[in-house]
């Protein structure tokens, strides 16, 4: 089930940044504007409270991060490690697309394009004339659209 605190920096990333520490936590340095620069576990770094949260898919996070585990964290070993492998290379497009996606920037950008395109349309639709003229040249007996 997820949690609430969804990383939207990926931990497996992360981890190439971490610090010389003791133990099993993986620290960082966290460089906020306006403050001192401080160590950080990684597990508080680059998350939000509920940033995949949506209503009709309430596990996107756990299949999000089951991909990552599964796919992308042993990809970027095998980049760290060197490995240009075809398999290892074939996979690095995935990647590049599954970090893009999750920027809420380009997220909120897709809601947006889509929204305005669909108001777009059913306003197209809405119109009389238009929906005559559709109508008209498709919607006749015999038509292929109509069969």
């Amino acid at each position: 089930m997820s949690g609430v605190r969804q990383h939207f920096i990926p931990r497996f990333l992360q981890k190439g940044f971490k610090i010389p520490g003791n133990g099993k936590t993986v620290r960082c340095w966290v460089y906020e504007q306006s403050k001192s620069p401080r160590s950080a576990n990684i597990q508080d770094v680059g998350l939000e409270r509920h940033f995949y949260a949506i209503d009709s898919e309430p596990d996107l996070d756990d299949k999000i991060t089951e991909e990552e585990q599964d796919v992308y964290a042993p990809l970027v070993d095998n980049l760290r490690a060197g490995n240009l492998s075809e398999a290892v290379v074939e996979k690095i497009p995935g990647l590049l697309g599954h970090l893009e996606i999750k920027s809420r920037h380009v997220r909120q950008n897709m809601h947006s394009m889509v929204d305005k395109c669909a108001s777009g349309i059913l306003e197209h639709l809405s119109d009389p004339a238009n929906l005559s003229a559709l109508a008209k040249d498709h919607f006749r007996p015999g038509s292929p659209v109509f069969n």
